[in-house]
């Protein structure tokens, strides 16, 4: 019976997360970390999973200038790390979070939060929304000039490489908006003799370049080519 109460409550919350309340949700301290303790350690299952949801329409509207936002960046961390969080929640949750340029210097800081995201983008189980949510995140983070350097790591460029290497088409979008980060972070040149190393980014783009109908990001990878070429 408690259990059907909390799931109640958290379906209201995350209901009422989808109209104009929201303001007035992410403003209460102690609501918004009773939903992320609900979402990681409430024992029924049920409740988690409305609870996250709830969360993560609230924190996708928290920025950088709230003084919560840490809190919320901590707390989506959290969450990540938990086996009852779905991968659609937490990858749309950061994606809404990367729309806004002033946050992504501090979502930059979390690298065990991006790793999951990363791990996301590479699972065969995640979900083609999934996966769309997380890249669109690098690619923002990728024109971020406090951010970029963030996602030269190995698991984050693996997660980038692997979407840009696969042309089935109903991976196009996320194929073009993975080589869109790639050529991003390549414009750094203090990224590239990176990039260059990694052991099959070169390949995906030549790949990409030789079957896209996208005209200007092709001439922009052939670019990004003779870059990363020269640093061999």
């Amino acid at each position: 019976e408690d259990a059907a109460i909390r799931k109640r409550a958290a379906r209201t919350l995350r209901l009422m997360a989808r109209e104009a309340t929201v303001p007035f949700l992410i403003h209460d301290d102690k609501l918004m970390d009773t939903l992320s303790n609900r979402a990681i350690h409430d024992s029924c299952s049920e409740v988690r999973a409305e609870a996250a949801e709830a969360f993560a329409r609230c924190a996708g509207l928290v920025k950088a200038a709230m003084g919560q936002h840490d809190a919320v960046l901590d707390a989506l961390t959290q969450l990540a790390s938990s086996p009852h969080v779905p991968p659609d929640v937490m990858a749309r949750a950061v994606m809404e979070q990367a729309r806004h340029p002033e946050n992504r210097a501090s979502l930059a800081k979390r690298t065990k939060l991006l790793t999951t995201l990363a791990h996301i983008a590479l699972s065969s189980k995640s979900s083609t929304n999934a996966k769309e949510n997380v890249c669109n995140t690098f690619l923002d983070l990728s024109t971020d000039n406090c951010s970029h350097e963030t996602l030269t790591n190995q698991i984050v460029l693996t997660a980038l490489v692997h979407n840009a290497a696969n042309n089935v088409e109903s991976h196009t979008l996320i194929r073009e908006i993975s080589v869109r980060a790639l050529v991003n972070l390549a414009a750094f040149s203090t990224n590239a003799k990176l990039m260059a190393k990694h052991p099959r980014l070169i390949q995906s783009l030549l790949q990409f370049a030789a079957t896209t109908s996208q005209d200007e990001l092709k001439k922009e990878v052939k670019l990004v080519l003779l870059t990363l070429t020269a640093e061999l």
